[in-house]
């Protein structure tokens, strides 16, 4: 069995293998694709966003441990869904408070 091809999707990738007998393609993927929670890219941005960081901090960290960081763009589109989700659990938050007022 012999790595045949990976395919990087910001810090999660997908990793085929082909077998040397039956020619058979497997892929194992470094991030569960079907769980509920949060994947590896969303966590970083997450992450790097709550302790008042961006792209440039995420990149620098993540050089420092030998680890490529995922394109600016890539990372632009993770920001935007993570803002949305803290916007709208921040007005939930408010009406629910106001409710309660």
């Amino acid at each position: 069995m012999f790595m045949k091809s990976e395919k990087r999707r910001g810090l999660s990738s997908d990793i085929y293998f082909k077998c040397d007998m039956c020619n058979a393609v497997f892929c194992i993927s470094t991030d569960d694709h079907n769980s509920t929670k949060i994947d590896v890219n969303m966590g970083a941005v997450s992450g790097i966003v709550s302790v008042g960081g961006g792209f440039s901090k995420l990149e620098e960290i993540l050089a420092c441990m030998d680890i490529l960081c995922m394109s600016k763009v890539f990372y632009s589109k993770k920001h935007e869904r993570v803002s949305d989700g803290w916007k709208e659990t921040a007005m939930e938050k408010m009406k629910a408070a106001y409710h309660n007022f």
